[in-house]
């Protein structure tokens, strides 16, 4: 895969040469003044954006029970004041989506038993449960102490 800084190394090659274009015109100095600012500003969010959508952990609770793909627990480190997260992959349409969530006792014996039922080759669905505490319907991220469920996938199979 190539990395985001050289694509947006390439992006701005071709950025620099039509603005060559656009320097050797016959149109205002302020109106290509304003044209090369503007293409700077627009290279560096190209890069932001890009940089962003390489599947970096997300902070946001999914809809569903969604496939289980794998978990990496960050213990906490109180030396180092690190309050440890624990990150999960769910497949969202097909796509593996890295979900991070804090740290808690609960969360990793959920996803110790999620791995284990994994290893022995079981497919199982996760989802992500608001704390028992909130009882409002407003949306919530999961930096509140959202608790993991493991359910089985349901059955794609027609019974007889």
């Amino acid at each position: 895969m190539i990395s985001p800084l050289l694509f947006t190394a390439s992006f701005m090659f071709i950025v620099c040469l039509l603005l060559l274009g656009v320097i050797y015109s016959r149109i205002h100095w302020l109106l290509k003044a304003s044209l090369v600012l503007i293409s700077l500003a627009f290279c560096s969010f190209f890069y932001i954006a890009f940089d962003h959508s390489l599947g970096y952990p997300t902070a946001v609770k999914p809809d569903d029970r969604l496939p289980y793909v794998a978990s990496v627990v960050r213990e906490p480190a109180p030396a180092s004041h690190d309050p440890g997260a624990i990150y999960v992959w769910l497949m969202v349409q097909g796509v593996p989506r890295a979900i991070v969530l804090p740290f808690s006792i609960e969360n990793r014996h959920v996803l110790s038993r999620a791995n284990q039922q994994i290893e022995t080759g079981t497919a199982i669905n996760v989802s992500i449960q608001k704390p028992k505490s909130r009882t409002d319907q407003v949306p919530y991220d999961v930096t509140d102490d959202a608790t993991l469920e493991i359910s089985q996938p349901d059955d794609d199979l027609p019974r007889k």
